[in-house]
């Protein structure tokens, strides 16, 4: 490797193509960058083990997916995820995309620290809440927390990861908010979120509550794009939705 020969643009070129080679030299090198003092490298490093990541959990190679999947990675990857120990944004939106490759269980605590952090990008605290969907049910409790505790910018994202999620326990819940939520934006993530899960008793917990709105209300127009699309159509024509007008409050069916 002439990493360290090369200067300027060229040298950050190398660096990507670091990313591309799938083998164990150029993920060691790619870490020695990673973790080393030349700040321009750093970034351009960071997007070649993203995609190292990608590639190597496609199956390219068993040994450097081992490698990749021995806790080094993950490591990194948590630390530098968090605004106080990397400045650079985009670092900080890859390290998300590791770990929603990675799905580690041990980074849950650290991802709803982003979510809840003020001073974050609102793209990255997103892309964090994103990937505790990629992470799956042991996430569910703690978004479910940070949900019920947090200001309407963490309800929306958490509603938004839960939805996303797609447990019995994380519908439930979003049927829950969706009948206590006052604030029309976290309505209307949470209207979507439980339209995710596609089933019979969401939609109708839908239709319900379309059916006690004022035709001028921007959640009940929502509403009708959600219940107009062509697989609730299908399913209504078949008799297997059908509002109860007039009970708003049965959200609690399931």
């Amino acid at each position: 490797l002439v990493v360290n020969k090369i200067r300027g643009s060229l040298k950050i070129a190398a660096v990507k193509a670091l990313g591309r080679l799938a083998d164990e030299e150029g993920f060691n090198r790619l870490i020695e960058l990673i973790q080393g003092s030349e700040d321009e490298l750093r970034e351009p490093a960071t997007t070649a083990l993203k995609e190292l990541v990608l590639e190597t959990q496609k199956g390219k190679s068993t040994d450097l997916r081992q490698k990749i999947n021995d806790g080094q990675v993950e490591t990194l990857a948590k630390k530098y995820m968090q605004r106080e120990n990397e400045p650079n944004p985009e670092i900080r939106r890859s390290y998300l995309s590791i770990l929603g490759v990675l799905q580690p269980a041990s980074a849950i605590q650290g991802l709803i620290e982003v979510v809840q952090d003020e001073e974050e990008q609102p793209g990255i605290r997103f892309k964090a809440g994103s990937t505790l969907s990629q992470i799956g049910r042991e996430a569910v409790d703690p978004l479910v927390a940070a949900y019920q505790t947090g200001n309407l910018s963490v309800k929306d994202i958490t509603a938004s990861a839960l939805g996303k999620i797609g447990s019995n326990k994380a519908k439930k819940m979003l049927i829950s908010a969706l009948k206590a939520e006052q604030n029309p934006t976290i309505q209307l993530t949470l209207a979507d979120a439980v339209a995710r899960f596609k089933d019979t008793d969401s939609r109708r917990v839908l239709a319900n509550l379309r059916s006690g709105l004022q035709e001028s209300s921007g959640l009940r127009m929502f509403l009708d794009e959600l219940l107009n699309s062509p697989t609730v159509v299908e399913d209504m024509d078949k008799g297997t939705i059908k509002p109860e007008l007039g009970n708003v409050d049965d959200f609690d069916t399931l």
